[in-house]
This record gives C-alpha cells, sequence and structure tokens, in this order.
C-alpha cells in the first residue's frame, strides 16, 4: 500500500494536484507509517485519486493545455464576464484565472468544462453566436412587456425604471440603435444581445437587451 501512495505522490507531482489532494495524500502516507493500515474510507478515496492523477490521465491534460487556444480563451473570457455580473457569485476561482490574463490564461479541462460547457454557459454562448435583429440605424421601438430597468449597464436606474413604466402603461418610447453587441451578455436567455439606443429626445443613449425592442412602426 505504501509503494501506491508514493506511486501517486509521484504522478501528482508532474502536474498541478489541488491543495485538499496534496493534503489527503500526505495525511494518509503518515497514517499509513503510524498505523501501518488505512480505513476503508481512506482506501475508496486514494484510489479515486489513482484514477484521477493516472499516467493516462496526466499525458490528457498536458495534450488539452498544448491545444488550448485563442479559441478556448475566447469562450472563457465570455462565461467569465457573465459570471463576474451575476449576484450570486459562481466558479470565482476560474473566473479570477480567466479575467488576471485574458489573452494568456490556460484552464485545465476539468475547469473549462465546468465554467463554459454548464447549461447557462451554452444559453450565453449560443446568444454571442446568434446574428443581431437589428443593425445600426434601426428606428426602434420598446416593448410594453419590457424590462429594460434591468439592463445593468445603464448607469441612470431612476430612468430606466421610468422609461419601463411609461412604457408598460402605453406610453411609445422609439429611438434610433446606435450600436450593436456592445456590451456583455450577462443573462442566459434568447434576446439577451445589448444594444445602444438612442430615445427620441433624449441628449444620451441608453443600454437595452434585444428582448426589450421591436422595429418601430414609422
Amino acid at each position: 500500500m505504501e509503494q501506491r501512495i508514493l506511486d501517486l505522490k509521484r504522478n501528482m507531482s508532474q502536474c498541478e494536484p489541488t491543495q485538499r489532494h496534496v493534503e489527503f495524500v500526505d495525511s494518509v502516507h503518515k497514517y499509513w507509517i503510524r498505523n501501518g493500515r488505512m480505513s476503508p474510507s481512506q482506501v475508496r478515496y486514494l484510489e479515486s485519486l489513482e484514477g484521477t492523477y493516472s499516467p493516462e490521465q496526466i499525458q490528457a491534460e498536458k495534450d488539452w493545455k498544448e491545444q488550448y487556444s485563442d479559441d478556448h480563451r475566447d469562450v472563457a473570457c465570455k462565461v467569465a464576464e457573465y459570471y463576474v455580473n451575476q449576484v450570486e457569485p459562481y466558479f470565482n476561482d476560474i473566473v479570477r484565472v480567466v479575467q488576471a490574463d485574458k489573452e494568456g490564461h490556460v484552464l485545465s479541462q476539468k475547469q473549462f468544462t465546468k465554467m463554459c460547457m454548464n447549461k447557462y454557459s451554452v444559453k450565453v454562448l449560443e446568444e454571442y453566436s446568434r446574428k443581431p435583429r437589428f443593425s445600426k440605424g434601426d428606428a426602434v421601438e420598446v416593448k410594453r412587456t419590457n424590462r429594460i430597468d434591468l439592463c445593468k449597464w445603464n448607469e441612470r436606474y431612476i430612468r430606466s425604471r421610468l422609461y419601463q413604466r411609461n412604457v408598460t402603461d402605453g406610453e411609445r418610447l422609439v429611438g434610433f440603435v446606435m450600436d450593436v453587441d456592445c456590451k456583455p451578455i450577462t443573462r442566459a436567455a434568447k434576446g439577451s444581445k445589448i444594444y445602444q439606443v438612442l430615445f427620441v429626445g433624449e441628449s444620451g443613449p441608453h443600454y437595452v437587451h434585444e428582448s426589450d425592442i421591436k422595429k418601430a412602426k414609422v
């Protein structure tokens, strides 16, 4: 058994094990030296780590990192931006790695799969890849069912809330698209692309989600 522990330590030294895994292996090694045995739960966990840090898995991870490309970085940056703008923190450790070095970071396959391939991230990425419904210069109108007050990129929240309430009450709010896809997507839903719109009568532009606007009837 001790040889298995030593083999595992050697394998782990060839990659980047988690601190928790390192601490467990060191602890169980000391336990073995002191008692000459291991508990069934310790054996089961050791076996799981032997699979995680097998030579095959270590080589697969090396291959993954060598193939980690700018396309992977682009995906990771978009998804990290989505998560950093959520109320509840998710994947904080991975997000920090990405945002600390957007152009040079390399995530492990496990990190990339965990953050970038869950159902919410997939929806965000699908929204990025979808063709915008509106173009610069288009005349648009805010839908009655809008929630432009929820678009986080507006600094004037009170103004956004007023717009939302007035349109819901039946007032028309028409404007012109000034920019398309101009801010990171922060909602995992269709229609979450961000547009910059200048409303008629306003001196400054406003940010809205695609789902909040429609083509204006002129």
